[in-house]
């Protein structure tokens, strides 16, 4: 889609204040306020600017009868073009690039398949890649290999310095998984 053939629509719960585009852009919509002296104005219609936060989503703040709101902007996208969004579910980047806003990028999808997708993408670190991991895949595939010889777990934890439930866990398969 491009921009001659970008559709706006009303962005839910703030109908004729702000738009929400299908190229993911946002707008206040022009209308009469009422400034500090009781007078009438027109404030022109203007084009958003998100800013991109610690995640790397486009976020923004609109406000209605002086509350302000914080959105990230596929949310605004997903429940004006997809729909409200079912209880329990995320928003999820299809492509997984996450500053692509367009609705034909966006799905609801449950918590534990958007992790998966992420992961599944590249996203989301695995393993010893990721920021709080005590153990390297080395470690792992050495306490699989101590768990079937039957080495008691809280020994290995131990040796390991983590908690009996990382062992546990690694045992059950629910984490490490990549590891064979």
């Amino acid at each position: 889609m491009d921009i001659l053939n970008e559709e706006w629509r009303d962005v839910v719960g703030f109908e004729g204040f702000y738009q929400v585009s299908s190229l993911g852009r946002v707008r206040s919509v022009d209308r009469v306020v009422r400034d500090s002296f009781g007078h009438n104005r027109l404030r022109r219609s203007r084009m958003l600017s998100p800013a991109i936060d610690k995640y790397g989503y486009y976020k923004l703040h609109i406000s209605k009868d002086n509350i302000r709101s914080h959105f990230t902007v596929h949310v605004l996208v997903a429940r004006a073009f997809i729909g409200d969004r079912p209880d329990g579910l995320q928003v999820n980047h299809i492509n997984g690039v996450k500053t692509d806003n367009r609705p034909e990028n966006l799905e609801y999808v449950s918590g534990s398949r958007n992790i998966v997708h992420a992961q599944d993408m590249g996203l989301k670190p695995v393993g010893s890649r990721c920021w709080q991991a005590k153990l390297s895949e080395s470690d792992v595939s050495t306490i699989k290999a101590l768990i079937r010889q039957g080495v008691n777990i809280i020994e290995i934890a131990d040796r390991y310095g983590v908690v009996k439930q990382t062992i546990s866990s690694i045992k059950q398969g629910v984490t490490w998984k990549h590891v064979s």
